[in-house]
């Protein structure tokens, strides 16, 4: 079962009308969504305009390309918040050859505000180049993760993923040279739109939510280590195959299941490093 996401509580605005945290945020999407459709249309009627050169043109939409590619991804992840919230998500579970997922999405990482791009890189441990997961949604898990890792990490710093597998489970670890997170917003984290409402940027706050209930979805939890001005390490950990390490994990019940070291009972679901 999928844990749903959590309703914020209204708030009451200054002008009186009941506003909570979600109707801020939306109204930060609104904006967001609006702001690469009209880069898009802007895009496209500059490109119809004759005169330009050929390699005019194709500098332009490349630019459409990408903005129609931001919006994408926000509508996209209202519509996979509504069916976690929902509950209706399936699982289409194959074994799984974690190269081709992995390598594609390092390979395709880039900053949205500016041409240069954290270095990315990634290993993958020989005995955890397979596990059974839904392609489509550990693809999306991992993507979530970089892109997050990306947008909060300076363009001179590196992003690794490593994948290995300890005790029948797979980790795969984004660890960054970013920010870092300040401790009291650890908790906060995984709350839908709650990125969207803290930073004020682009983006619907809502893909590590997302990637926490998918990743609850495969039996897994989500650990978050983190160190301001330092940089941050997301692991996810999941069951290499579920169908031979039972479905305890779903349901938080960590009995009989032997788990990954330094994840014991997979608890805390983060921690901040102290000086």
């Amino acid at each position: 079962m999928v844990g749903t996401l959590e309703r914020s509580t209204p708030i009451e605005s200054g002008n009186g009308r009941s506003k909570g945290p979600q109707g801020e945020a939306i109204a930060i999407l609104a904006h967001d969504i609006r702001s690469p459709l009209a880069a898009v249309l802007s895009g496209l009627n500059v490109a119809l305009e004759p005169g330009l050169t050929a390699d005019s043109r194709t500098e332009i939409l490349i630019h459409v390309r990408k903005a129609a590619e931001s919006a994408l991804r926000l509508t996209s992840d209202l519509m996979d918040a509504a069916i976690l919230e929902s509950g209706r998500l399936e699982l289409e579970q194959e074994w799984i050859e974690m190269e081709p997922v992995i390598g594609t999405i390092c390979g395709m990482a880039y900053r949205e505000d500016g041409p240069l791009t954290p270095t990315v890189r990634y290993s993958i441990a020989r005995d955890a180049r397979r596990v059974w997961a839904d392609r489509q949604r550990l693809t999306q898990i991992v993507q979530n993760l970089v892109e997050n890792a990306v947008k909060f990490t300076p363009p001179d710093g590196q992003i690794e993923v490593n994948v290995k597998r300890e005790a029948g489970h797979v980790c795969i670890d984004v660890k960054d040279t970013g920010v870092g997170i300040p401790p009291d917003d650890l908790p906060l984290l995984f709350d839908r739109f709650w990125q969207a409402r803290r930073w004020q940027r682009g983006g619907a706050g809502l893909g590590l939510a997302i990637v926490k209930a998918l990743t609850e979805a495969h039996g897994g939890k989500v650990l978050v280590w983190s160190k301001v001005g330092q940089g941050s390490t997301f692991s996810v950990v999941v069951p290499a195959d579920p169908r031979r390490h039972g479905s305890g994990l779903l349901s938080g019940d960590t009995s009989g299941t032997e788990s990954a070291p330094g994840f014991t009972g997979f608890a805390p679901a983060w921690e901040s490093e102290e000086e």
